[in-house]
C-alpha cells in the first residue's frame, strides 16, 4: 500500500485489531459508508423518509463509528505505533458524519434524546448485561490461560472476541449513558452515584485499554517467540499486571452495574459510595496477587 505518511501502512491493516469477529475492518467500512450514503440519498430524494426515528437510527450508528475510530486510532498510537492516512481518514469522516448528523438534526438534541428515552435504557442495559459477562469470562479464562505463562494462537482468539465483546458494550454504555445525562442533566447532576459512575467508567476504560493494548500483545508476542527486547523476570511481571487489571475491570464493572441499578436518590453520600468501591478494588486486587502467587512460578 502507498501511505503518504511515510508510515508503514501494511502494519496497520494487517494487524491483530484489523479484524472484528473475524470480519475485515474494510469491509465494515464500506458497509457503514454504503448505507451512509443510501440513506442520505433516500433523505435528500425523499424528504417525508426523514423521520424521528430514522434520524434517532442514524444517530446511533454514526455515534457507534465515531466512537470506534477513536479507539483505531488509540490502537494505531499505542499498540501498533504506526500510522495509516487511510484509517485517518476514515476516522475524519465518521467525526464529520457525527457532527453533522447532530447538527443537522430537524429536531433539538435534547428534544430527540427525551423523545427515546426508553430505547437508550435499553441500550444502556443491554451493554451492561455484555459487558458485565464478557469481562467476567475473559477474567476466567486469562487466568485459566496464563498458568503456564504461554498464550497460544487458540487462546489468542479466544481472548481477541471476547475483548471486542467489552469494547462494544463500552461504546454502547458511554453513548446510552451520555444520552441519558443529556436528556435529563440536573437530575443527574443531583445523584451522589453521577460523579462515581464516571469515575467507575473511567477505570474500566483505562484499565481495558492497558489490558488489551499494551500487556496482552507483550504476553502474546512472547508466547509466539517475537523479536522483542527481552527483560528480567518480564513473564512474571507480566502476569502479575495482567491479574491486578482483570481484576480492578472485574470489579469495576460490577461496581457500575451496582451503581446504575441503585436509584439515583438514595441515603448515602458520593464519601461513603467511594469508599465502598474502593474497599472492593482494594480485596480484588488483593485476592488477584494471591492466585497469581498460588500458581506455578517461571
Amino acid at each position: 500500500m502507498v501511505c503518504p505518511l511515510q508510515s508503514d501502512c501494511e502494519a496497520v491493516v494487517k494487524s491483530d485489531f484489523s479484524r472484528l469477529f473475524g470480519i475485515p475492518l474494510e469491509i465494515l467500512g464500506l458497509i457503514y459508508y454504503g448505507t451512509t450514503a443510501i440513506s442520505y440519498a433516500i433523505f435528500s430524494y425523499y424528504p417525508a423518509g426523514k423521520t424521528p426515528l430514522s434520524t434517532f437510527i442514524f444517530l446511533v450508528i454514526t455515534t457507534i463509528a465515531f466512537l470506534f475510530s477513536i479507539y483505531l486510532t488509540a490502537v494505531q498510537a499505542f499498540a501498533i505505533r504506526q500510522w495509516c492516512v487511510w484509517c485517518l481518514t476514515s476516522a475524519g469522516f465518521c467525526t464529520i458524519l457525527f457532527a453533522t448528523t447532530i447538527i443537522g438534526n430537524d429536531l433539538s438534541f435534547t428534544t430527540m434524546l427525551t423523545r427515546y428515552h426508553d430505547f437508550l435504557v435499553a441500550g444502556l442495559t443491554l451493554g451492561l448485561t455484555l459487558g458485565v459477562g464478557a469481562a467476567t469470562v475473559y477474567a476466567t479464562v486469562y487466568i485459566k490461560f496464563l498458568r503456564d505463562f504461554k498464550i497460544s494462537q487458540t487462546e489468542q482468539d479466544i481472548l481477541k472476541t471476547i475483548g471486542q465483546i467489552v469494547w462494544i458494550a463500552l461504546i454502547l454504555i458511554i453513548f446510552s449513558a451520555f444520552s441519558l445525562y443529556v436528556s435529563a442533566p440536573d437530575m443527574h447532576n443531583a445523584s451522589p452515584t453521577f460523579i462515581l459512575k464516571i469515575i467507575v467508567l473511567g477505570i474500566i476504560l483505562l484499565s481495558d485499554a492497558l489490558l488489551n493494548i499494551f500487556v496482552a500483545p507483550q504476553l502474546i508476542d512472547i508466547s509466539l517467540g517475537k523479536r522483542h527486547e527481552h527483560t528480567a523476570g518480564e513473564l512474571r511481571t507480566l502476569r502479575r499486571v495482567s491479574f491486578a487489571l482483570s481484576a480492578t475491570s472485574l470489579i469495576s464493572w460490577y461496581s457500575l452495574l451496582t451503581l446504575l441499578v441503585l436509584p439515583l436518590t438514595i441515603p448515602a453520600s458520593f464519601g461513603e459510595l467511594a469508599i465502598y468501591y474502593l474497599a472492593a478494588l482494594g480485596i480484588g486486587l488483593a485476592l488477584s496477587q494471591i492466585v497469581d502467587y498460588s500458581l506455578p512460578n517461571k
